[in-house]
């Protein structure tokens, strides 16, 4: 005795479901990544803010695809993720380019009347350690698997 289904797909159905910007696919998308948006500004390293502030997430739908982006539009915010002079891409200390000496104001200093900190002048620097809190965001949010070696751009 064979038994015969027939099956009939409402496409318009799939598709908005799969690929609209108010369909399943998409909402959830859109709430893994801003739930990575609000890990990523608590994570944030903070002076006066404007790195957590400027977070921000940018959705793109096709019909092929949904995707989430996570960013900040700041560019010291890649050097931050990514750390500087040895502890970055390069591994070299920072250097002067143009003089003898790198000159800076040193964050933890005590400050002057004036309300400056303390002038450091240095043949070289370390750098900067990474914080990579949007990783660590994704990591933290997403149900699905991280790679670490997600390349940032």
């Amino acid at each position: 005795m064979a038994v015969r289904v027939k099956f009939e797909w409402n496409e318009p159905e799939i598709d908005r479901l799969l690929r609209a910007p108010d369909g399943d696919v998409a909402t959830y998308v859109r709430r893994v990544a801003e739930a990575t948006r609000s890990l990523a500004v608590a994570m944030a390293p903070v002076d006066n803010g404007p790195l957590r502030a400027s977070l921000r997430v940018e959705m793109e739908y096709s019909t092929k695809h949904v995707k989430a982006w996570v960013y900040s539009n700041l560019e010291y915010a890649l050097y931050v993720h990514e750390g500087t002079g040895i502890y970055g891409p390069k591994g070299q200390p920072i250097r002067p380019v143009r003089a003898k000496f790198l000159r800076f104001e040193a964050r933890n200093a005590r400050t002057t009347p004036r309300g400056r900190g303390n002038i450091v002048f240095a043949r070289q620097v370390r750098g900067a350690r990474p914080n990579r809190f949007l990783l660590n965001a994704l990591k933290a949010s997403s149900p699905w698997p991280v790679d670490d070696t997600v390349v940032l751009t």
